[in-house]
């Protein structure tokens, strides 16, 4: 049976060390963190706004929470990409930072729909009111 992380977090044994770099192109840091990748996103397109700028995105479970890996990509003269890694979030945290990551995640089944919903009588879905 599998030791699990004292914050209820996925087994250690499913547990990976992951290095990134973050920061601008041609000046980035490595950043080192634990965890165990779920899926990745991307909003490329072959066509329209997304085809020479995109981002890709890869979630991980972490300890208490999740990290989202984003890389900005460019094919724009004089324009750098970049790269960031999120802050650790909770699932409702993440669908409201990173809708499509979120849907890309539902679909792959890492999330159930009840478990990601945002509560409107709690007030969690007072910014996403449409006009």
């Amino acid at each position: 049976m599998d030791e699990t992380n004292a914050g209820g977090g996925p087994p250690l044994s499913d547990l990976t060390h992951y290095i990134v770099r973050v920061g601008f192109d041609g000046s980035t840091v490595a950043v080192r963190f634990t965890g165990r990748e779920l899926c990745e996103a991307s909003n490329h397109s072959y066509e329209g706004p997304n085809r020479d700028r995109w981002h890709n995105w890869t979630l991980y479970e972490v300890g208490k929470g999740y990290r989202v890996y984003d890389v900005y990509h460019t094919q724009w003269r004089g324009e750098a990409g970049h790269s960031k890694l999120s802050k650790v979030l909770g699932v409702k945290g993440l669908a409201t930072a990173f809708p499509a990551l979120m849907h890309a995640a539902l679909e792959a089944g890492v999330f159930s729909e009840e478990a990601v919903a945002l509560d409107a009588d709690a007030g969690e879905a007072d910014a996403l009111e449409v006009e």
